[in-house]
């Protein structure tokens, strides 16, 4: 399961005595907190692994460890953490002033959010803001951060660019939207979500993370996704009630070429969304959305 700050892997140790979990997070940080989870259930009951969800089958084979049909559960909660948000050094957060970073895991060698905003062409940035923020004023904000940059030098912090975009609203005179919270959302909001998503190719990640997911769980094992935009919904949803591309020549019989079990997965159609009262305790919750989802027992 994804860990962040531990809270659902608490929840789960407590209730559920006779589970072990194996926690894994792409940001080291996050595994500090496991510690104090490792002290209060044990180490047996509770390992730490640091990495994305593309990567768990390699670090478990290289532990020595099966990687097929060994979870009974798997949970992913994904996005960025609280924990992440409230740190003003990491640059996720909207509010808080820090430098334009936004990576996940700072010990990878890859682009942060300012080489984002400050290397890329107009139609790239446009691009980038559309189609993982879907911002309906993407191509006049793109223009404008190239402009900003031109003019006064690179974006370096999330205030920097928090005021390029809120500019380029106040100049449309356009209207900020209204959370289920009743809170009008920031207007850079989806410029922030964008980078975000792109810096750590986070659709990508739980696209491919799903499918490992299907490798390791047992059959009839469940598959819980905890999503916050319409992006991820989109992909959990997708991988979920798509079909697998069976090749008929290389089923056993026939008759396991029936349509029930080209789909890999058996899907809850409910989705869990917070109470009014959740999202009043918890704000950062107003967007969730919880999707389940059982490994078909029958396979090819």
């Amino acid at each position: 399961m994804t860990f962040g700050a531990g809270g659902h892997s608490r929840a789960l140790l407590n209730a559920c005595p006779e589970i072990s979990i194996i926690a894994l997070d792409r940001d080291k940080s996050a595994l500090a907190y496991g510690e104090q989870l490792q002290l209060d259930y044990g180490r047996d009951r509770v390992r730490l692994l640091h990495g994305s969800f593309t990567d768990i089958v390699e670090i478990l084979r290289g532990q020595g460890h099966s990687t097929a049909n060994i979870a009974d559960g798997i949970l992913f909660d994904v996005g960025a953490s609280s924990m992440q948000y409230s740190n003003r050094d990491r640059g996720f957060s909207v509010t808080n002033n820090g430098p334009l970073d936004m990576r996940m895991n700072r010990d990878e060698e890859t682009p942060t959010a300012a080489d984002v905003v400050n290397k890329l062409e107009e139609k790239d940035l446009y691009k980038i803001l559309k189609k993982y923020g879907e911002e309906k004023l993407s191509r006049q904000i793109a223009r404008l951060v190239v402009e900003y940059r031109q003019m006064m030098g690179p974006i370096t912090t999330t205030k920097d660019l928090r005021e390029v975009v809120s500019e380029v609203y106040r100049a449309a005179e356009a209207t900020r939207k209204v959370d289920k919270a009743g809170r009008k959302q920031h207007v850079a909001t989806l410029t922030f979500q964008a980078l975000r998503i792109f810096v750590n190719d986070e659709l990508n990640q739980l696209y491919n993370g799903l499918k490992i997911a299907h490798l390791l769980l047992k059959p009839n094992g469940i598959c819980a996704v905890i999503s916050f935009h319409s992006l991820e919904h989109n992909v959990t949803h997708q991988v979920f009630n798509t079909k697998h591309a069976i090749d008929k020549q290389t089923l056993v019989t026939p008759n396991l070429h029936q349509t029930a079990f080209l789909y890999p997965w058996k899907c809850d159609s409910s989705v869990i969304k917070p109470s009014e009262e959740e999202v009043t305790q918890n704000p950062r919750s107003r967007s969730a959305e919880l999707r389940v989802a059982f490994k078909k027992s029958v396979q090819r």
